[in-house]
């Protein structure tokens, strides 16, 4: 083998390696009231027997919980394992953190394996405010300025083909965002689209979100003044906090996940009292089509799979050249002894 071929290989291989790495993305943030309870869930491609829950550096008295069990309590603090039907080899673990406090905030992690050497684990941010916008019902998925939100408004069609997006409890024209008797309708930042492709069939849509725009929204069909379909639902905008950059669930002990994308039933509520299935952020037009896909296309850093690929296809080919010249070389040289 020549020197050449050699120096060619480690070259590619470098270039290569240089292409393997994670994308950062955000950790997925829930925010909670002092006092109230918060629980959120985290998906994994796969099982193993044993559970845990940590905080932070994941050593010593913030190792929560780590158990055998399939639940487990320890204070205020809980973790249950469920298998997801209907998706094939998913699990998910159920947490749940009781009488929140102000301490509470911080990183969270759990996952399968041992806290210290995880086998799949996925964390997450919770924040624990005084006074968070959806009071002290559960743990509402927070957005960072400049993201977009697209929420589905599962509630029943009227007839008159109206639809409507508004803030508040929309009992004045300025709290009417987006109203329209057509199938899509876009003012500024804010649009609606109606598809009989989508499985909320409704769908509100913001833009370049600021934290101005937290408050709470209702979207549904109907005159926006006086429609009794819609639903309702709360948002939450902070700033972009850099502590909260985090790689995606990966089966690597140093990986850390953004989180689990896992979205909960909308509510169907006709009313503006606070939902509890705000603990998870909404689906997509993008997410509704594959649960599974939703579930591991957060798993794997897919940016970064076709150089992957490219680099293993062809660092292969190069060595089976490399082997081919190899041996021809050393069959030629056999042949002139």
């Amino acid at each position: 083998m020549n020197i050449q071929a050699v120096a060619f290989f480690v070259f590619l291989s470098a270039l290569c390696a240089g292409n393997i790495h994670p994308i950062t993305a955000r950790l997925n943030i829930y925010t909670g009231a002092t006092g109230g309870n918060g629980t959120f869930t985290c998906h994994y491609p796969g099982h193993f027997n044993r559970i845990f829950l940590c905080k932070d550096d994941c050593k010593g008295e913030n190792i929560l919980v780590e158990t055998d069990a399939d639940l487990a309590v320890n204070g205020r603090y809980s973790v249950q394992y469920r298998k997801e039907k209907g998706v094939k080899s998913v699990s998910a673990l159920i947490i749940t953190i009781t009488d929140l406090k102000k301490s509470d905030s911080g990183r969270y992690s759990s996952g399968f394996g041992w806290a210290d050497y995880p086998r799949f684990h996925c964390d997450v941010q919770v924040r624990v405010t005084d006074a968070p916008v959806h009071g002290k019902s559960g743990f509402a998925y927070t957005y960072v300025e400049g993201e977009t939100n697209t929420h589905g408004c599962r509630s029943d069609p009227l007839p008159g083909g109206w639809k409507f997006l508004c803030r508040g409890n929309c009992v004045k024209e300025e709290d009417i965002l987006v109203e329209t008797n057509g199938n899509a309708a876009q003012r500024g930042r804010f649009s609606l689209e109606y598809s009989t492709r989508s499985l909320f069939g409704l769908e509100m849509t913001i833009s370049n979100m600021t934290r101005s725009d937290t408050g709470w929204y209702r979207c549904g069909y109907g005159r926006a003044l006086t429609s009794d379909s819609y639903n309702t639902f709360p948002l939450i905008v902070i700033a972009d906090p850099s502590s909260t950059e985090s790689p995606p669930l990966t089966t690597e002990k140093t990986s850390t996940d953004p989180s689990s994308t896992e979205s909960p039933p909308l509510t169907t509520e006709k009313t503006s009292a606070d939902p509890s299935s705000t603990e998870s952020p909404p689906l997509t037009t993008e997410t509704t089509s594959d649960s599974s896909w939703l579930i591991f296309q957060n798993t794997l850093p897919t940016g970064h799979l076709v150089p992957l690929v490219i680099c293993v296809c062809v660092a292969g080919v190069l060595m089976l050249i490399i082997l081919i010249l190899y041996i021809r070389k050393k069959t030629r040289s056999n042949s002139l002894i």
